[in-house]
């Protein structure tokens, strides 16, 4: 497994022995350790332009379509933030299933003012490498995940990551100050806050990756 957690579900909900199955950690590519020589000032200036996001934002991948993902939560937890905050920073979605009607329709009903989300579908790995470098604050709100690249990922990066603290995201990030219980709006509310606002929060994020990095890798 790559992961203790799916390692357990296994023996769970397989009845797999234990002297069948043990984890080997997946890790993040070797790109993500060559990241000045793969993107620079320019080639990120033309992606952010490309795509009309402007500095700072916070970034999330998920599919709407997928309840696990829980993007109905994030989105109703964006909306608590405090205006002022919202009108700073941005909220960037990419969903590479993307459905626009779905997104649509979805925020039409939770009465959410889309002027300050940014919905994507799919893009290059090499524009996904700029918006992990890019973004102030990376968020998964998923229910639950065998491992969850993309959190370590952008921990890779150096950007702060906030996590569910589900199945084996916690385990991922594993900091509790960086996961949040991804049924609470208030709560995640409250983390996203701190997480853009308190420097101290913001910087402790950011030097998650390199303990993690050490356990954690291909």
């Amino acid at each position: 497994a790559n992961s203790k957690n799916s390692e357990n579900e296994a023996k769970k909900y397989l009845n797999c022995p234990n002297e069948k199955i043990g984890t080997i950690y997946a890790g993040v590519e070797e790109k993500f350790k060559n990241i000045e020589a793969i993107i620079n000032e320019s080639t990120t200036s033309k992606t952010l332009e490309k795509y009309n996001i402007q500095k700072p934002f916070i970034l999330n991948l998920s599919y709407i379509e997928s309840p696990h993902k829980n993007t109905l939560n994030l989105l109703k937890a964006y909306k608590n933030l405090a205006e002022k905050l919202k009108e700073k920073f941005k909220l960037v979605i990419v969903d590479n299933a993307k459905n626009e009607n779905k997104f649509l329709e979805v925020t039409n009903e939770l009465d959410i003012n889309t002027k300050n989300i940014v919905y994507l579908g799919h893009i290059s790995d090499k524009e996904l490498l700029i918006l992990y470098k890019s973004c102030s604050l990376f968020i998964t709100t998923s229910l639950h995940e065998g491992f969850g690249f993309p959190a370590l990922e952008a921990m890779s990066c150096n950007v702060p990551v906030i996590s569910s603290n589900t199945t084996a995201l916690k385990e991922i990030v594993n900091l509790e100050e960086a996961t949040f219980n991804p049924y609470n709006i208030e709560e995640l509310s409250k983390k996203i806050d701190e997480a853009l606002v308190d420097k101290d929060s913001s910087e402790k994020l950011k030097q998650n990756f390199i303990k993690q990095e050490e356990k954690i890798f291909w």
